[in-house]
């Protein structure tokens, strides 16, 4: 059985909420209405990922947002971010390509989509 979880990143402080991993029911306590004005707009103050139930080759937990290096020999670098689709776990841009257990070890979590942006330029 998979362990749910999630983690909170605030949009306005630029960084994880405290606790960093948030289970179901610490996930329902937050402010999901809660939002800020940046240059003129309503920006959501919270952005949730959740846990895939995987691990890297390091064993380092996947979750959604993060930034996986999935180049096969890790020699060249080949960044994609962790999304869920009607497929299941996927990377975007979508590539046909499913992140399943039988396959977890081939990649490496090098970043997430709120402190390491800059990855996907690459």
């Amino acid at each position: 059985m998979r362990t749910i979880k999630f983690r909170a990143w605030d949009n306005q402080l630029n960084q994880w909420a405290r606790g960093k991993d948030l289970d179901y029911a610490n996930i329902l306590n937050f402010p999901v209405d809660d939002y800020f004005i940046k240059d003129g707009h309503e920006v959501d103050r919270w952005s949730f990922s959740q846990f895939t139930g995987l691990h890297d080759k390091n064993g380092k937990e996947i979750y959604e947002g993060d930034i996986v290096n999935s180049h096969a020999n890790f020699e060249l670098p080949y960044f994609r971010e962790v999304v869920y689709d009607r497929c299941g776990l996927t990377f975007k841009p979508q590539s046909g390509f499913i992140l399943c257990k039988e396959n977890e070890f081939h990649f490496d979590v090098i970043g997430n989509i709120y402190e390491n942006p800059r990855l996907l330029e690459q």
